[in-house]
C-alpha cells in the first residue's frame, strides 16, 4: 500500500523532516514507472498518472516469489524446529536410557550392557542345553515306564492264569488260600 495522497511530492506520516530532494517512498518500482498524462483544453488540465501494465505484471511475479520464499522459509524453520525438538527427545531417550547424557559415559553404558547380553544370551543357551538334556531324559523315563507298564500288564495276566490253575482241584487241589492272597495282592497295587 502506498503512503501517497495524489501529490508525488508529499509522503502521509512522515516522521521525519523532509528533503524535497531525497523523497523516500514505500513503492519506489511504480513510481519510477509512473506516466503522466496531461488531459484538458484551456486553463483546467487534468493530470491522470498510471502504470503500464507490464510493470504490474512484473510486480505481481515479484510478490508471488516473495510470498513463496517466505512459505519456504517457514517450512525450512518448521523442518528445524521438529529436528530440535526430536534432537531434544532423542537427548532425553539417551539420558533415561543410559542415566547419563554424557556421551562418554553413554559409551561406556553401552558396551557394559553389551557385556551383560553377551552373558545373558550364554546363560540362555546353557539353560536351552539344559532343558534339551531334560526333554530326553524325560522321554527316556517316559519310555522305561510304559515298559514298566507292559511288564506289569503282563505279571498281573501270568497271575490271573495261575490264580485259575491254582483253584482247580485237579492240579493242587482245592486252594482257597493262594487264590484269595493274589486277589489281596492284586487290588493292592497303587
Amino acid at each position: 500500500m502506498s503512503n501517497h495522497s495524489g501529490d508525488t511530492n508529499k509522503m502521509v506520516g512522515e516522521d521525519h523532516i523532509r528533503d524535497a530532494t531525497k523523497m523516500v517512498s514505500d513503492t519506489p518500482m511504480t513510481d519510477s514507472e509512473l506516466v503522466e498524462m496531461i488531459t484538458g483544453d484551456g486553463p483546467v488540465k487534468t493530470i491522470t498518472k498510471w502504470v503500464h501494465s507490464s510493470v504490474c505484471f512484473q510486480l505481481e511475479r515479484k510478490l508471488k516469489a516473495a510470498n513463496d520464499r517466505i512459505q519456504s522459509l517457514i517450512e525450512e524453520r518448521d523442518r528445524a524446529n521438529q529436528l530440535a525438538d526430536w534432537k531434544w527427545n532423542l537427548r532425553g531417550e539417551f539420558e533415561s536410557l543410559l542415566g547419563t547424557d554424557n556421551i562418554e559415559k553413554g559409551i561406556k553404558a553401552v558396551k557394559k550392557m553389551k557385556q551383560r547380553i553377551k552373558r545373558l544370551e550364554g546363560e540362555l543357551e546353557s539353560t536351552k542345553a539344559d532343558r534339551d538334556s531334560w526333554s530326553n531324559q524325560s522321554d527316556e523315563f517316559a519310555k522305561t515306564a510304559a515298559d514298566l507298564i507292559i511288564h506289569i500288564k503282563r505279571l498281573e495276566e501270568a497271575g490271573d492264569e495261575m490264580a485259575t490253575w491254582l483253584s482247580d482241584p485237579r492240579n493242587l487241589g482245592d486252594d482257597p488260600f493262594m487264590s484269595s492272597q493274589w486277589r489281596k495282592a492284586k487290588e493292592a497295587k497303587p
